[in-house]
């Protein structure tokens, strides 16, 4: 009955961890492509900005309703509506 915990245990760990993993997959994902339409914005490349822009606006497209400022500049930027409805 023990050895049936412990392993039941095991993988609900292994399956959180897994998750966690995915998370911060993304996470870098949306801080990379930030980045980088920051950096061409910044450097005067507005064609490789709103790539960029446009790229983070579409990974965030199913996400939660929260508001990130750099998500918002994004949108602006490329003259997405900010408030973005997602209904």
């Amino acid at each position: 009955m023990l050895s049936a915990t412990v392993v039941k245990d095991g993988l609900a760990a292994a399956d959180a961890a897994q998750k966690i993993g995915a998370k911060s997959d993304r996470e870098r994902e949306y801080i990379s492509v930030y980045g980088a339409g920051r950096a061409a914005e910044l450097a005067g490349n507005r064609t490789s900005a709103q790539k960029y822009y446009s790229q983070l606006v579409k990974i965030c497209e199913r996400g939660d309703r929260q508001t990130r400022t750099d998500l918002e500049h994004a949108r602006q930027y490329i003259g997405a509506s900010p408030s973005f409805d997602r209904r």
